[in-house]
């Protein structure tokens, strides 16, 4: 299993860092088109494409790429492939990255312009808005300690 992803100048690399073995690459030049693959449903509007599955706190990101001259989907979370994948503390960070890359890259990859406002960055300058992050964790916060208590004092 992996546990590290890797995002450079080179594309996306999946690092096993307890043998120091790259176990899968996507490279910028693999990313596609969304017209070049072919949906059974309505494609999306956008190349790179999320999702937030019913009852997870991740997104699931979906783009397109090249691998051995054969278009396919490709689905990544951005998590460690390891248990403590819910520790994973650079995810956002990951995410950035990621659109910073292919900004950079593959400027021709349409990105669904929700991704930036979910994630907290700056579609301009790829910065993450850290205090609207806090403020969304502790408001977040607040209501479950409110939650609780209310439970507390219902049940006692």
């Amino acid at each position: 299993m992996y546990t590290s992803i890797i995002i450079d100048e080179k594309g996306i690399r999946y690092l096993n860092v307890f043998n120091n073995k790259v176990r899968k690459e996507i490279r910028w030049s693999n990313f596609a088109k969304r017209e070049k693959v072919t949906y059974i449903l309505e494609p999306p509007k956008f190349d790179v494409s999320y999702i937030r599955q019913s009852k997870s706190f991740f997104d699931q990101f979906f783009w397109p790429v090249l691998i051995n001259n054969k278009i396919e989907v490709h689905s990544e979370m951005f998590l460690g492939k390891h248990f403590f994948a819910m520790l994973y503390a650079n995810r956002l960070e990951l995410i950035r990255t990621f659109l910073l890359g292919l900004a950079h890259y593959r400027p021709d990859i349409t990105v669904n312009p929700e991704i930036f406002s979910n994630h907290y960055i700056d579609k301009e300058s790829y910065t993450i808005d850290y205090s609207q992050r806090r403020k969304i964790g502790i408001i977040a916060g607040l209501v479950c300690v409110l939650i609780f208590t209310i439970i507390y004092f219902l049940v006692f």
